[in-house]
């Protein structure tokens, strides 16, 4: 009874198998899951990379937004009075306009349907009725009587 195997030494056998084929499972299970992982934080960072860039833009939108508000509100308080604090007001947001356009053109480059049209500056449009308002006529207001409330 030398070459023959005992049922008892066959089950053993089989047991061992099994742990070790559970064991390679677990581990190749291990690896998939990290594989998994690192794809989804790849997908992630550049998911956030875009996040970040939609609020650089956002940031840019809204600077070019409050210039031009202020380059408006400017714009009507020279029309009512000569004031130098309006044209002062007029000069710093028309300096700062072209700085944010610029700066949205660069972060839009990769999207030519978020790029403004060359003649789809307001502030260009405005800064020339100014002028030839201010080349046409005096110093003073445009019309007087709002000034006094008329």
């Amino acid at each position: 009874m030398v070459g023959r195997i005992l049922p008892s030494e066959i089950s053993e056998q089989r047991f061992g198998r099994m742990i070790l084929a559970f064991v390679v499972i677990g581990f190749l299970s291990l690896l998939v899951a990290g594989g998994g992982a690192a794809v989804i934080m790849g997908l992630s960072e550049d998911r956030n990379v875009w996040v970040s860039h939609t609020y650089e833009v956002e940031s840019h939108i809204d600077g070019l937004r409050f210039h031009l508000e202020r380059l408006a509100s400017a714009r009507r308080g020279y029309l009512l009075g000569d004031d130098a604090k309006f044209r002062a007001a007029y000069a710093a947001s028309s300096a700062a306009i072209p700085a944010e356009i610029d700066a949205l053109q660069r972060l839009t480059v990769d999207n030519p349907r978020q790029q403004p049209a060359p003649s789809s500056r307001p502030a260009d449009r405005c800064a020339r009725r100014l002028d030839g308002r201010r080349r046409g006529g005096g110093t003073g207001p445009r019309r007087p009587g709002l000034r006094h409330g008329r």
